[in-house]
Formats: C-alpha cells, structure tokens, sequence
C-alpha cells in the first residue's frame, strides 16, 4: 500500500505532492485532475494527501502561492535595482523570463488561477493577494515614470501598475503557449521589450 516514501520529511512529501499536482494540473483540465490522481502519480495514499492539504483547491493554491511568493522575491529584488523607471521594468522582465524557464507549467497555471480568482474570489481570495503584492513592483515602476514625467502626474498608479502587470506576464506567458519557450524565449522578450521602449 503507497504511502509516506521512507526516509523523507513531511516537508519533502509536501513538496513532491506539490510537484507532482503542478504537472498534472498543467497537463489536464482542473475539473480532470483529483485527488486520486495525484496520489497514484506521486506514489502515496489519497490520505497522505489529506496529511498536508484539505483539498484540491487547497493543494491547488499552496502551488500558485508557492510560485506567487517566488515570482514577487525575484521581482522586488530586480525592481530594487538603480536606474530609470524603463531599465527597472526590463530588470523585471528577465526575471519574468527567468521565472518562465524554471517553470514551465507557469503560464497555464496562472492562467487557471486567474480563472479561479475571478470565478471563486473567496476560496481562492489568497491567491488575489499574492498578485496584488506582485502588483505593487509594477505600481513602483509607474510611480517612478509618474516622477520623472514620462507618464502623466495624475494617473492612476495602481490601474497602471496592473495593467502594465497583466500586459507583461500576460503577453509573454500566453506567446510562450504557442512559441516553445526552450527555442525563443529570449527572442519573445527581446520582441517584447521594443513595445515598452
């Protein structure tokens, strides 16, 4: 009978169940993926599943939160960067491009979450959390244009910070759905980055 594999941590299951669920969710339908699956995928009990996450949606979640929470450190630290508010938005952009290279399920994941977000705000009120903090790297970079005069003194600079989010990640993510990201993802930001010049 499958269960905890010796020798790991509760925390490495974790993980590996995260992994494993990640990659089916990528593949399948959410509707199509259950709980069931995962287990017989990652070679444990449906109840070791319920060990670390409540359901589905939950195991869903601690994914998109997981890859969220490393999305935002690696933009924050490439929005902290000297420069004009144009060279911080291209120091953000390879880390978006960085953050599609290491996971290559990202896009249809977060395009999933959007949907859940959207349709089921407050099972999934975490995740819209985590975007908005994603949010304010994208709002400091308006203000920075906003200051320096290169966009107008009174522009929203939270609705131009999202929309300048959503026309990055999801330009970007939805061309690598098309585009084999392993061949051209470099050449889709080069692309990318004479629209924001």
């Amino acid at each position: 009978m499958p269960g905890r594999p010796k020798g790991n941590s509760g925390e490495r299951t974790k993980t590996e169940i995260m992994d494993v669920a990640a990659g089916l969710f990528a593949k399948h339908d959410y509707a199509d993926v259950n709980l069931r699956l995962i287990a017989r995928e990652a070679g444990l009990s449906t109840s070791a599943i319920y060990n670390h996450f409540d359901s589905k949606d939950d195991l869903f979640s601690q994914i998109m939160l997981r890859i969220m929470s490393n999305t935002r450190q690696a933009l924050t630290a490439a929005v902290n960067k000297p420069g004009s508010w144009s060279d911080r938005l291209g120091y953000v952009l390879d880390e978006a491009v960085k953050a599609y290279r290491d996971q290559n399920a990202g896009q249809i994941l977060t395009s999933t979450s959007q949907i859940k977000m959207a349709r089921e705000s407050e099972k999934f009120g975490a995740l819209l959390d985590a975007r908005n903090e994603i949010g304010l790297v994208f709002q400091d970079i308006v203000r920075q244009a906003v200051e320096s005069g290169e966009l107008p003194p009174d522009v929203n600079v939270r609705l131009a910070g999202d929309m300048l989010m959503a026309f990055s990640f999801n330009a970007i993510g939805a061309v690598t759905l098309h585009w084999d990201p392993e061949k051209h993802i470099d050449e889709i930001l080069s692309v990318f980055k004479l629209f924001v010049k």
